[in-house]
């Protein structure tokens, strides 16, 4: 997010990544609360005692729990995600980048 505003007053955004979670040879699961929205409120990453990597997804509104898996890829992809809010925002409402 930059300091600059746009004309309806919000604030302008430049370096949208998307960021790919990949979890291989997932041990075990626990997800609820699927719904319509499904907002993360945060993502907690960390190490069970027997080295499984554990994914956890703290919910704003909506899809929470963790996976556990053996393995996990982060990638970071540079724009803007297909059908986002942003991309009306960042073509100045048209829908196009």
């Amino acid at each position: 997010m930059t300091p600059e505003v746009d004309a309806r007053g919000y604030f302008i955004c430049t370096r949208h990544v998307v960021v790919v979670f990949k979890l291989s040879w997932i041990e075990t699961m626990e997800l609820d609360g699927f719904n319509h929205q499904n907002a993360l409120d945060g993502l907690k990453l960390s190490r069970t005692d027997g080295g499984d990597v554990r994914l956890g997804l703290e919910p704003a509104c909506g899809l929470g729990g963790f996976i556990q898996a053996k393995e996990l890829e982060i990638a970071i992809e540079p724009g803007i995600p297909t059908g986002s809010q942003y991309l009306s925002a960042a073509s100045g409402g048209t829908g196009e980048t």
